[in-house]
């Protein structure tokens, strides 16, 4: 179920087609910010919970908070930007 509703998020707001890796790095970058919190999980956490290396997050991702950038815009863009565009238009 998260796996579809990341992936629609996603694709709302990016035509790149993301590989596997990415997509597991994402979920599990879903699942920690979820459990931890951004501020208390580390990007080796988040590789663990990916299987990759942490040196992979960082080949998609300068830095960790692109990596929550990442995951919140879809988001962002798909609910919030709708709603402002209809209440302040």
């Amino acid at each position: 179920m998260q796996k579809d509703w990341l992936e629609e998020l996603i694709a709302a707001t990016n035509t790149d087609k993301r590989n596997e890796r990415q997509m597991r790095i994402l979920e599990a970058a879903v699942d920690m910010f979820g459990e931890k919190g951004y501020a208390s999980t580390s990007t080796s956490e988040i590789a663990k919970r990916a299987g990759v290396a942490e040196g992979t997050i960082f080949r998609y991702y300068k830095t960790k908070k692109d990596l929550l950038l990442a995951v919140v815009m879809p988001t962002l863009t798909k609910f919030a930007a709708p709603f402002f565009v209809q209440t302040f238009a």
